[in-house]
């Protein structure tokens, strides 16, 4: 790509995030609760989620899926909770504490997504720099408007296996 183009590419992908989580934080709190809900609960009926016992997910930010009824069910049910924590911020390191290999499952926030699982992070690298340690399976979460059908990607962009927004979830 030409300086230029990478521009471009950035800008859109600016636009993007800022457009996403504008959508994002104008649901109102019970929209946000049930989405939340439908997604969690349709995570817990999957075969990964089931198999797992060590689960890395994280503290939902405002407009993100609210995590705490799953982490709350979860660690209640018996499973290991890791939640990332960032280590380097100017390196953009973040860590779960635990080797990558002890991680049964990863619930992975994001952006915005593609069918085929390509995610759109906030834009600092954090998860593609992490994710790119283990092979556990990677489910991305979203509410539903947040599901595109392409994204500008860059080769070390991680892709995820599968991507929950409240509806049946991609493979």
């Amino acid at each position: 790509m030409h300086h230029k183009d990478n521009q471009l590419f950035d800008m859109d992908k600016s636009i993007l995030r800022k457009e996403m989580k504008a959508k994002n934080l104008a649901l109102t709190p019970r929209e946000r609760a049930d989405l939340s809900d439908a997604i969690f609960r349709h995570i817990e009926s999957l075969p990964e989620f089931r198999d797992a016992h060590t689960i890395a997910v994280f503290e939902s930010l405002p407009d993100e899926p609210d995590t705490a009824a799953a982490l709350a069910r979860w660690a209640a049910e018996g499973k290991r909770i890791v939640l990332p924590r960032i280590v380097d911020w100017g390196a953009c390191h973040m860590t779960f504490d635990i080797p990558p290999t002890e991680i049964d499952l990863f619930v992975v926030p994001g952006v915005a997504f593609t069918p085929s699982g390509h995610r759109l992070g906030r834009g600092k690298g954090f998860y593609d720099r992490y994710l790119h340690r283990s092979s556990a399976p990677k489910i991305g979460i979203c509410y539903p408007h947040q599901l595109i059908p392409s994204l500008p990607t860059e080769p070390h962009d991680i892709l995820m296996d599968q991507v929950v927004y409240n509806c049946p979830s991609l493979h």
